[in-house]
């Protein structure tokens, strides 16, 4: 089968792959570091926390992360829950590869969801900051495609950026609980919403004055960067309300 060319917005995701930056924050027995400086490190390992957070208020023994990219989560996944199916799924070569090159003992496959159906059925399905990379167009066919890879009565559970944030050039649209029910609603038998990420000032200054932009200086001092990550984690990580949030994880039931 042939490929649709990716389009220009799908193309800067691409380039991205160029390294495979999911790796570069750590938090490990030593602790929490990001020498290879990515600032969004705090936010990446957090969003991956509230995924974790609900995959462990249900029981699975399979999974199918959609979107996976360099296969950074299902590494996460992968040490946390012993035993389980799990697979990793994106339509980027350079992804994948990096995806099996950092992992070889998993199980990751270059498709697109869009363009060839996977037959398998999973008890979940995860896209974790991938739902904003997809045309609006055929947003609604991903949301099919996903159902039909999903055992009766399973969980797909998936993170997007607010709309309380601006539009990045590499996607298409933000999101607000309101836009997703709209989406959603007539698909799935149960939706639940959690806000997180919240648009802290005074953490995203303390974030810029410790280095952790990384715009002018960087700080490699294990000890306060766990302190702040931990802190983030524990204080920073959920917001109680939508309109302070950046972005939104979303729990369907089929």
């Amino acid at each position: 089968m042939t490929k649709k060319p990716k389009t220009r917005t799908q193309m800067i995701q691409e380039e991205e792959y160029s390294f495979p930056y999911h790796y570069i924050p750590e938090i490990s027995e030593k602790g929490f570091t990001q020498v290879k400086h990515w600032s969004w490190g705090y936010r990446y390992l957090g969003g991956l926390r509230v995924v974790i957070d609900q995959l462990n208020k249900i029981s699975f023994n399979s999974l199918l992360d959609v979107g996976c990219g360099d296969g950074r989560f299902l590494r996460e996944l992968n040490q946390l829950y012993t035993g389980k199916k799990l697979v990793g799924l994106d339509y980027s070569d350079r992804g994948i590869n990096y995806a099996k090159a950092f992992n070889p003992k998993l199980n990751y496959l270059c498709k697109n969801i869009l363009e060839e159906k996977f037959k398998e059925k999973f008890d979940v399905i995860t896209a974790v900051e991938v739902l904003e990379h997809i045309p609006k167009n055929e947003l609604d066919t991903f949301i099919d495609r996903i159902i039909a890879s999903l055992k009766p009565n399973s969980t797909f559970i998936f993170t997007v950026p607010h709309k309380n944030v601006p539009l990045q050039d590499k996607h298409f649209q933000h999101f607000t609980s309101d836009s997703l029910k709209e989406l959603l609603s007539n698909k799935f038998s149960k939706i639940s919403f959690i806000p997180f990420d919240p648009n802290n000032r005074f953490f995203d200054n303390f974030l810029r004055i410790i280095g952790g932009q990384g715009n002018y200086f960087i700080i490699t001092y294990n000890k306060l960067l766990t302190y702040c990550f931990n802190l983030y984690i524990n204080k920073y990580l959920y917001s109680n309300k939508e309109s302070l949030c950046k972005r939104i994880c979303v729990v369907c039931t089929t």
